[in-house]
């Protein structure tokens, strides 16, 4: 069951007091929903405010739960970019099928593929592991 709650904390003059609040305010609404902080999410509005949110939960917890912006979370949750064709994707596997594709396309990568596909296959390899 998904459950939201958003909170606002009184300002004080202490940073640190206040990101102790945010962490022990989470900690206590996780465990009384049975909720295991490794299945929640922080939510921040801003990336500056990352490293106070982390290191706060680092002081009261053995785990942390994810702390995540708008952006970094709408990236995690979402499919991954797909790459420009003839441009990387840093995925292994597709950029390899790209590779061994832009090689065929050539006539002597052709026959390269027909007379000796271990060999080419390993340049394959070789070519996506250089330019990665």
């Amino acid at each position: 069951m998904t459950t939201i709650e958003r909170a606002t904390l009184e300002t004080t003059a202490d940073a640190a007091t206040a990101w102790r609040q945010v962490a022990l305010r989470t900690l206590d609404w996780t465990a009384a929903r049975g909720i295991a902080l490794r299945d929640a999410i922080v939510l921040l509005p801003f990336a500056a405010l990352l490293p106070h949110a982390r290191a706060a939960f680092a002081a009261e917890s053995a785990w942390l739960p994810r702390i995540e912006t708008p952006l970094t979370l709408a990236a995690s949750l979402g499919p991954a970019p797909s790459a420009a064709p003839g441009r990387l994707s840093f995925d292994p596997t597709a950029d390899r099928l790209n590779v061994a594709q832009m090689l065929r396309a050539q006539p002597w990568g052709q026959a390269w593929a027909r007379s000796d596909p271990r060999a080419f296959e390993q340049a394959v390899v070789a070519v996506v592991d250089t330019a990665q």
